[in-house]
């Protein structure tokens, strides 16, 4: 059996690149150069609502700590060195007119007070999830409604948020999967929607076959794979419990290993083409349009009219 070979904290796991993920291999299956782009730094990365929302109900649904968990409130954009910084300069200006025996200006006064309240919030909420009160109640709400779900039950001696980093026939790969319960063999996955009547289960069954797999590696058990489902109407809230049966998983876990022999393939040549020049120009709006990378992209740009 494979061993574990490295611990990350949740903050490392999401910064590391020398592991494979089921993450890393959607994004490199969406676009090669977009996935290099991202793995050397390159693609700005701004936190979605929908990611900020679905980590606060995992959260909850792990039963973290609210306070060392959350920050309810707004966090500043400016970077935490920058507004020390400007409050260096704001405090030498009011120190040089105190030296003329003047009192500060209402305006600097003013804008080192909310530059003081910037400074602490940035504190406050430095690796919390940062969410507004009208949101974090919202988030509540969906939690809530997953766990009226009896058959959540289920989950009750999982371990939450398990990080799992090892080498399975010589390639790195890890994975963390929010409810692990190895005694009774079974994989749990809180997911969010925008609306449960158009939720499609069938869009995860690539990463619950990748934690089945990397968990069976491990520690030699093969893991029933669930998904519980919340969504986030603010009006009123639904949820529902998937099985994934172990034939689906069994395909998507051969697929799955097709796809780590590609992506090695074209790691070793360090060959990562666009997905235009992969699949051709029609691309362009079908991935690029929706791609986080599109504003800084070069291939991004047209090279023809579009007739019409």
């Amino acid at each position: 059996m494979a061993e574990i070979i490295k611990k990350f904290t949740e903050e490392e796991y999401y910064k590391d690149f020398k592991f494979i993920t089921n993450s890393h291999i959607l994004n490199f299956n969406y676009c090669p150069y977009f996935y290099i782009e991202k793995r050397h730094g390159k693609v700005i990365e701004l936190d979605k609502d929908y990611f900020i929302y679905g980590k606060g109900v995992d959260s909850i649904l792990s039963k973290d700590d609210p306070e060392k968990k959350f920050f309810i409130g707004t966090s500043p954009k400016e970077s935490l060195k920058d507004l020390e910084e400007y409050k260096k300069i704001l405090e030498n200006e009011i120190s040089e007119r105190a030296k003329g025996g003047k009192a500060p200006l209402k305006s600097q006064s003013e804008k080192l007070k909310k530059t003081e309240d910037k400074i602490r919030a940035a504190k406050n909420s430095k690796n919390k999830i940062v969410l507004t009160s009208t949101v974090f109640l919202n988030v509540m709400d969906t939690a809530k409604e997953i766990l009226k779900q009896p058959l959540y039950r289920a989950f009750d001696n999982a371990k939450c948020q398990v990080i799992i980093a090892t080498k399975i026939n010589g390639v790195k790969v890890k994975c963390m999967i929010d409810k692990l319960d190895l005694k009774n063999k079974i994989i749990g996955d809180d997911k969010t929607t925008a609306q449960m009547t158009t939720f499609d289960p069938e869009m995860y069954l690539q990463q619950l076959a990748w934690y089945r797999w990397i968990v069976r590696e491990v520690y030699g058990v093969n893991c029933d794979c669930y998904l519980a489902v919340g969504d986030k109407n603010s009006l009123f809230k639904r949820s529902s419990l998937y099985y994934a049966s172990k034939s689906r998983i069994d395909y998507q876990e051969e697929l799955n290993q097709e796809y780590i022999k590609k992506f090695l393939e074209y790691q070793k040549n360090n060959n990562y083409p666009t997905c235009i020049n992969e699949e051709g120009k029609e691309m362009r709006e079908k991935k690029c349009f929706k791609c986080d990378h599109y504003t800084y992209c070069k291939y991004s740009r047209q090279t023809e009219f579009i007739i019409i």
